[in-house]
């Protein structure tokens, strides 16, 4: 063999080593990983625990979200511990079906609706075939995991179907980590907020309502559960406005640190449980 060609081939080789051992050591540093992956006009959001286990609470509108989790997850792991669909709309579902297409998704979560979708069934199918446990959520639902994160629902209150209106009946989930309350809020908005800000109390971070919708959030939602940080999951120039400036009129005012995908990209939070630190794939 050529000393060029071998010469190449074992620089490749040290090369993607030294790749895996550096993605290895930034993934799996002890820490809880909150992604706000960039995935256009939608939500999608990947966890990953200290423990190691994945998290993926909606998908966006296409299958963007697989650059995120290709990313932030190691390349060896193809196991999702847990998937939630706040509600169906295809700006949340869509990214879910090549999730649950590659990887192998061992719990479900959702809120219950009636939504004939064929997009919306596919998913169910898929995850039926692949004998993924599924259930429907509702206020005082609990997850648990070892490293002490918890995730509760806080909203709907019922889980029979209690609103026609989808975005009424989006997931809301408070996730506890040690001193860490991030809020993570689906679609629902501040007509809703008042249903369960009194299972919330004050928090961290907060990914704001129905990518920064007028109706998201009002100065009381705010004062009452008192985020530090607010996240926006919109895609650039969308053409419904979002997010309105009134919602960021509200943040600023309040004090609130505003981040957002369509500007800073992939939005991650790392946290100890004690301090958290933000970065961003675009600053």
């Amino acid at each position: 063999m050529n000393k060029k060609v071998l010469f190449f081939m074992v620089f490749c080789l040290i090369s993607l080593l030294s790749l895996f051992i550096y993605q290895d050591r930034e993934i799996n540093d002890g820490k809880l990983h909150i992604v706000f992956c960039d995935v256009g006009q939608g939500d999608g959001i990947y966890i990953r625990t200290s423990d190691g286990s994945d998290i993926v609470i909606d998908g966006g509108p296409d299958n963007s979200i697989l650059l995120c989790l290709t990313n932030n997850m190691p390349f060896w792991d193809r196991t999702i511990e847990l998937m939630i669909l706040t509600h169906p709309d295809a700006d949340h579902y869509t990214g879910l079906i090549p999730i649950a297409r590659q990887y192998n998704v061992l719990s479900f979560a959702t809120s219950f609706t009636q939504k004939d979708v064929p997009g919306y069934q596919t998913l169910f199918e898929i995850l039926t075939a692949q004998q993924t446990q599924q259930r429907f959520v509702c206020q005082g639902d609990k997850f648990s995991f070892p490293d002490e994160l918890k995730i509760e629902i806080v909203w709907p209150r019922s889980c029979s179907l209690g609103s026609t209106e989808k975005n009424d009946n989006s997931v809301v989930a408070v996730f506890d980590y040690k001193d860490l309350e991030v809020l993570l809020t689906g679609d629902a908005e501040e007509n809703i907020g008042d249903f369960y800000q009194d299972r919330v109390g004050d928090i961290d971070i907060l990914k704001v309502p129905h990518h920064g919708s007028k109706d998201g959030v009002d100065k009381d939602y705010l004062s009452a559960i008192e985020p530090e940080v607010a996240v926006l999951s919109v895609g650039g120039k969308n053409r419904y406005g979002h997010p309105t400036r009134p919602i960021l009129d509200l943040l600023s005012d309040s004090k609130v640190t505003i981040l957002r995908t369509d500007k800073d990209g992939d939005v991650m939070i790392k946290s100890d449980g004690d301090t958290y630190t933000i970065s961003s794939s675009k600053n």
